[in-house]
């Protein structure tokens, strides 16, 4: 999986998880997405039987964190794999004809039993962080099963979403989850994709991840799209002039809100800025006002990105404290009731 750049922000964690003999499942595992020793330790712990790792690329070792996504789809076709395989196809060819997408940039794979995986990394369309993401690849699976594209689970639109490693083994079929390429996927049948399935493939199988102007502006079109269909009216319910009762504010907010953040940390700061305040119940305008006021002091030259935290925080409320880097920077722990608190339940 190859990282992604936004300004001031970098988007390289994945969460590492695998699935016990017991049906236990240990996740929030983090490593970084470029850490070719770490996943194959991964790996080697659990005998590469079904491990998996998240679908989003997070900005920080934490899965609340802000995220890119790829395009992602799930095909699930138990009792018949064959249709699964068509509606694959037909998937494909929907992504190379409606929003241009070049046929050796879609990852395609055979997912050890029930389906198919598909996949448009977001090196390939230039995704940026957006808490509208997900809505939109759920509208496009939605899309693609009302254009005839049968069994796309549209249940797999979460956050924290799974699957399983490329060449990992399935332990129910003792089969592997392998990627394949368009002409495989056209011309060889399901026993031929099952008999492939039983070792790991190469590496040079996978998709070639080249960037699509013409993918990308579709992209932005139709986040810009899905944003005037779904205004942020659900989060304005509350007024929020006051604050729930009894609550303090941290000394690192108090300190973020008359500061003057430098380059390189605001993204994540506006991010956890906006979670908090509506962690409080503040109203998204507030939260607007706050935020452009401490931008005003030095603009994060980044179109749209206040809307974009605003959205994200509202989706996520939270405060995670001196877990959160960007608020750690401002800590004043000796005078933090938060950060007493928590030492004082480290130390019991």
């Amino acid at each position: 999986m190859t990282s992604i750049v936004a300004p001031d922000m970098t988007y390289e964690w994945i969460e590492l998880a695998a699935l016990l003999d017991s049906g236990k499942m240990v996740r929030d595992h983090y490593i970084r997405a470029e850490d070719v020793d770490g996943l194959s330790g991964w790996r080697e712990r659990f005998g590469n039987t079904d491990v998996f790792s998240s679908v989003a690329l997070h900005s920080r070792p934490d899965n609340s964190s802000a995220a890119v996504l790829p395009m992602f789809f799930d095909i699930d076709g138990p009792d018949d794999l064959p249709a699964a395989r068509e509606s694959t196809i037909s998937l494909c060819e929907l992504l190379m004809a409606k929003i241009l997408v070049p046929q050796d940039s879609i990852d395609i794979f055979f997912s050890g039993a029930k389906g198919f995986h598909l996949m448009v990394a977001p090196s390939v369309f230039r995704a940026s962080f957006s808490a509208d993401g997900l809505a939109l690849y759920k509208k496009m699976a939605t899309r693609a099963g009302e254009a005839g594209v049968r069994f796309v689970d549209i249940s797999v639109y979460t956050h924290k979403r799974l699957w399983r490693l490329s060449n990992s083994r399935h332990r129910k079929t003792g089969l592997f989850k392998i990627p394949l390429t368009y002409e495989e996927l056209r011309d060889i049948s399901i026993d031929g994709i099952k008999e492939l399935a039983a070792n790991p493939r190469p590496e040079g199988t996978l998709a070639q991840h080249q960037i699509s102007e013409k993918t990308a502006q579709w992209y932005r079109r139709a986040l810009a799209a899905l944003a005037k269909l779904e205004p942020h009216s659900e989060h304005r319910v509350t007024t929020g002039r006051t604050f729930k009762q009894g609550w303090r504010m941290p000394p690192c907010i108090k300190t973020i809100q008359t500061a003057t953040l430098p380059d390189g940390a605001r993204h994540q700061t506006y991010l956890s800025l906006a979670r908090f305040y509506r962690y409080i119940k503040m109203h998204p305008e507030e939260i607007r006002e706050r935020l452009e006021t401490l931008d005003r002091r030095n603009p994060i030259r980044d179109p749209d990105y206040i809307d974009r935290a605003i959205k994200w925080g509202c989706d996520h409320p939270g405060f995670p404290g001196c877990d959160d880097e960007s608020l750690r920077r401002y800590c004043r722990p000796e005078n933090c009731f938060y950060a007493k608190l928590k030492n004082h339940g480290k130390e019991r």
